[in-house]
């Protein structure tokens, strides 16, 4: 089945508890239902709209296989309408009940009319993404929400979860035994504040295996101004996560070790630092917007540095009173004025160094270092 959205906007949102207790209706589903659902909240169903109880009960086992769609009639009919259309689906502690806004709205079938091309055109795009996309309703935050209502194919290769197993879920179905408390509260905080935020955090596959992310939530508003929806964009970065923590784990075990070396005429140590962190500025988000300029970036290097093991091994040396010799490859003049290397598609595209055929170079530079192999 092809990523859908659950609920569009305009449709209205009832949650109830397995107990068939009515938990919240969204300010829709009120407008929908009549002045009396207002009231809802915390009665029991079968009180309030005792044909959906009957329905529910009726179709709670096959809402496993994914959500059900059925007309209804309205608990308080009126001139202009008798019935509604809803879409069942399972929650995380219980039921969602979407009253939607047509009653020809399709689930996930063909467009019946022209005003569903925009809408399946969008899901076409979101689908596509090599991100993975996930779309929540904007409220409740508070347990069973925030509603899942879209997920793209990606998020589900990513997950490997399917599109029914997500959809009527909150993220915290990701949320495993080693997700960090303190990101799930920042990201709580940002939610509370209508703020975008960006973090990694470790989430957990279908079949529990950890696969850490690099997460951007942002809210998403209706033309009044109305928050409605929240999307968030996760990219998968397990592999450099990995790669960053074994070599974490390398740098620790030479600085537990290191007294082992003091007998040796000579050692050279070779300690990738610098690269980690111009990489990270490059290519995460959350280190761009820590180190936005070159005092942040300057002052976030420190940091890392007086927090790795690579201080600790100086710290030692130092402290044998060893002749101790420091460099890089990095140079130590700041370009400011950066020149284009040109030469064909074969060109190489490391920041540090250019090697192809027929190159050549806007000559702007102020500085040039040229590093000569010697090859046979």
């Amino acid at each position: 089945m092809r990523p859908y959205f659950l609920l569009e906007p305009g449709d209205g949102l009832l949650l109830c508890g397995a107990d068939g207790t009515v938990s919240y209706l969204d300010r829709t589903a009120r407008s929908r239902l009549g002045h009396r659902s207002q009231d809802w909240p915390g009665q029991s169903l079968m009180e309030c709209w005792p044909q959906l109880q009957d329905l529910l009960v009726h179709e709670h086992r096959r809402l496993n296989e994914g959500p059900r769609d059925h007309v209804l009639a309205l608990p308080e009919p009126t001139g202009v309408e008798m019935a509604t259309r809803v879409r069942l689906f399972l929650t995380d502690s219980g039921f969602g009940v979407g009253v939607l806004r047509r009653r020809a709205q399709p689930l996930d079938g063909e467009s019946l009319d022209g005003d569903d091309t925009y809408r399946r055109l969008l899901e076409a795009v979101l689908d596509t993404a090599l991100d993975a996309v996930l779309v929540t309703l904007a409220e409740p935050l508070d347990a069973p929400g925030p509603v899942i209502v879209f997920a793209n194919r990606s998020l589900l290769d990513q997950t490997g979860y399917a599109l029914h197993q997500v959809l009527g879920r909150s993220p915290r179905l990701f949320q495993g035994p080693e997700t960090s408390r303190d990101a799930t509260r920042q990201l709580r905080e940002a939610l509370e504040a209508w703020q975008p935020t960006t973090m990694q955090v470790l989430n957990y596959r279908s079949d529990q295996q950890p696969c850490w992310v690099e997460l951007k939530v942002a809210p998403m508003a209706d033309a009044s101004g109305w928050h409605t929806h929240w999307v968030s964009v996760q990219r998968d970065i397990s592999s450099r996560v990995e790669q960053e923590q074994q070599l974490a784990l390398q740098a620790r075990a030479l600085a537990d070790s290191l007294n082992n070396l003091f007998s040796n005429d000579l050692n050279v140590i070779v300690y990738n630092f610098v690269d980690m962190l111009s990489h990270a500025r490059t290519e995460m988000e959350v280190i761009r917007e820590l180190a936005d300029d070159e005092k942040a970036y300057r002052s976030i290097t420190l940091s890392w540095f007086e927090h790795s093991p690579l201080h600790d091994i100086i710290k030692q040396i130092a402290a044998k009173k060893c002749k101790m010799i420091i460099t890089t490859d990095h140079g130590t003049i700041k370009a400011t004025e950066p020149s284009k290397v040109i030469g064909d598609k074969n060109l190489t595209t490391n920041l540090r160094y250019k090697q192809g055929k027929s190159m050549n170079y806007e000559n702007q530079m102020k500085y040039h270092s040229f590093i000569l192999f010697q090859t046979k």
